[in-house]
């Protein structure tokens, strides 16, 4: 087996710090909930903030440790991407064409990972259509199986073809050195996906059932319930109840612009969209915790 290994990869360091950034911001919110912070609905919102710490680190903590480990091999029916815990395999007789590329312009991210010279993900891929990278760097190699395009940047890209010909010559097959444009493939409905579908419905019902909850919640409040906490977890503004229906129109926005972009990224990464459509309604279910929360103090008083 022989094995390709990417160029030196500068944008680790801009993953890394990237990672240390994101785990402060995250975990902030967490040590305050751990201190007992002002956070109405403590418990939900503990595990909320908790879920969101250990997701964001994992995450990037996944795409650096990929990118280091990132390598090519040839081995004896295939050619193998190592990448995260489940490799890529493209067998030798799937392969219809390999064409040496570089990225430019034309190649820009539909879902996946973009910083300084790392690329993972879905990428367009100017007059070929859509392709999958895993390189490091601008000189990347296309290979073509069936009507799925992948992209790869083996540091040593002369010494890689040569070897990959050679396979090619001793299994006796053929590909082509210009890789062409996939055949368009029907764009799949996420409206007809189970899903996805569950996600929206149970994000428009939580937001309906906020606006029902303040309304029928806001003739058994006080004029005045508490509105706003600081750090100490002290109230420092106090509201009458109509103020309420902020939450829900919060919710709103919060939901609707990312189940929009989920259901626009579904069509081309379908376990993508599933997962921003379920992000866009987690963030309805964070705010109605909050909700109860605030309504459950204004009783109290």
């Amino acid at each position: 087996m022989q094995i390709y290994y990417p160029p030196e990869a500068k944008g680790l360091s801009n993953l890394r710090w990237l990672g240390i950034v994101t785990g402060l911001v995250t975990g902030l919110p967490l040590v305050l909930w751990l201190q007992g912070g002002p956070f109405p609905g403590k418990g939900p919102v503990g595990v909320l903030f908790l879920a969101t710490f250990v997701g964001s680190v994992a995450l990037l903590w996944h795409y650096y440790r990929s990118f280091q480990n990132l390598a090519y091999h040839l081995g004896g029916e295939g050619l193998e991407i190592r990448w995260g815990f489940r490799p890529v395999i493209i067998p030798y007789a799937a392969i219809a064409a390999v064409q040496p590329g570089q990225i430019n312009y034309a190649v820009s991210r539909i879902v996946g990972i973009a910083l300084s010279d790392l690329r993972q993900g879905v990428f367009t891929a100017g007059s070929l259509g859509e392709g999958t990278l895993y390189t490091v760097g601008k000189e990347i190699i296309w290979i073509q199986a069936g009507d799925t395009l992948y992209g790869i940047s083996p540091a040593d890209r002369e010494g890689f073809l040569a070897a990959l010909e050679q396979k090619r010559a001793e299994l006796g097959l053929t590909w082509s050195r210009q890789a062409t444009r996939a055949r368009t493939r029907p764009q799949p409905n996420p409206f007809k996906d189970k899903v996805a579908l569950a996600g929206i419905i149970a994000g428009v019902a939580l937001m309906a059932g906020m606006w029902v909850y303040v309304a029928a919640k806001i003739p058994q409040l006080p004029e005045k319930i508490p509105m706003h906490y600081n750090l100490a977890g002290q109230v420092d503004r106090w509201g009458p109840p109509v103020e309420l229906y902020i939450m829900p129109a919060i919710a709103l926005v919060s939901w609707f612009v990312p189940a929009i972009v989920g259901l626009v990224v579904f069509r081309s990464h379908q376990g993508a969209g599933r997962a921003i459509v379920w992000l866009s309604t987690a963030t309805v279910i964070f705010l109605f915790f909050i909700l109860a929360g605030m309504v459950k103090t204004g009783l109290a008083l």
